[in-house]
């Protein structure tokens, strides 16, 4: 189920205490309007949602999204940088009837004077010249689009629904990702396509296997941010070992805490 709350005091003080920063600033002197969010919203302390236009999809801790345009049933992992201009695929055409035109649609899912029970107005000439011709339902299916941990993704990049982008992958800007990426892969290009990987198997499968992300980076102790990914692994396995890292597991912003909030 989708949502739509207004902001308020209340729900601009668990922004501030979640950590969820919607302005460059790190203040909260300019958030307001509307909120739109669905059911699973889960977004974890510090990320950076600004310019979204009230739009709020899941992100996991020290994640960003500038200026994108992604649905709100987007999932996204910890620490992936989304660019400016992210955006899914735009709506989609009927291609198995008489016209691709929305002159054939009618969405009694969609509340607008723009639909009616005629089609798409003004593209539709409206019940006072139908002569027998009725538009019928029709939607496309739209699955999430789910972003993994450590991605990086360029400005401009346009992502089909229902894409799957894995853990640490990487796609150029103004790609047009078709398919699902997988982990530590950078592709590129319209469509995008393979350019190469970020390490070799061997690495990519003790990373996948160790899952970094699921712990506190800050407690990386030895490690550097220039260290190199086969110190790093081998450091990181050992705390993990050793018991001196324990998984992240900090309080996230849910729905349902923000109708709460809304009430």
């Amino acid at each position: 189920m989708e949502h739509r709350i207004q902001v308020n005091y209340a729900i601009k003080e668990l922004f501030r205490k979640h950590k969820i920063f919607v302005q460059g600033n790190q203040q909260f002197d300019q958030f307001g309007g509307e909120l739109h969010f669905e059911d699973m919203l889960r977004i974890e302390p510090y990320v950076e949602l600004i310019g979204t236009y009230g739009q709020l999809f899941s992100l996991g801790t020290s994640s960003y999204s500038n200026f994108s345009a992604l649905p709100i049933d987007t999932v996204i992992g910890r620490f992936t940088s989304i660019g400016h201009g992210v955006s899914a695929f735009p709506m989609a055409h009927a291609l198995d009837r008489f016209s691709t035109s929305p002159i054939t649609v009618f969405d009694d899912t969609v509340y607008s004077p723009s639909h009616d029970r005629f089609g798409i107005a003004p593209l539709s000439i409206g019940s006072e010249e139908s002569k027998g011709f009725r538009p019928t339902f029709w939607a496309p299916e739209n699955p999430p689009i789910v972003i993994g941990n450590d991605v990086w993704i360029g400005d401009g990049v346009i992502i089909k629904h229902g894409v799957h982008i894995g853990d640490g992958a990487v796609v150029g800007l103004h790609s047009i990702v078709t398919h699902d990426v997988a982990p530590y892969t950078i592709v590129a290009g319209s469509p995008a396509i393979v350019r190469k990987k970020r390490f070799p198997d061997e690495i990519i499968k003790r990373l996948e296997e160790l899952s970094w992300w699921q712990y506190p980076y800050w407690e990386f102790d030895g490690v550097n941010g220039n260290t190199s990914i086969e110190a790093f692994i081998d450091r990181v396995e050992k705390l993990v070992l050793e018991g001196k890292i324990s998984p992240y597991r900090p309080e996230p912003l849910t729905a349902q805490i923000l109708l709460e909030a809304a009430d």
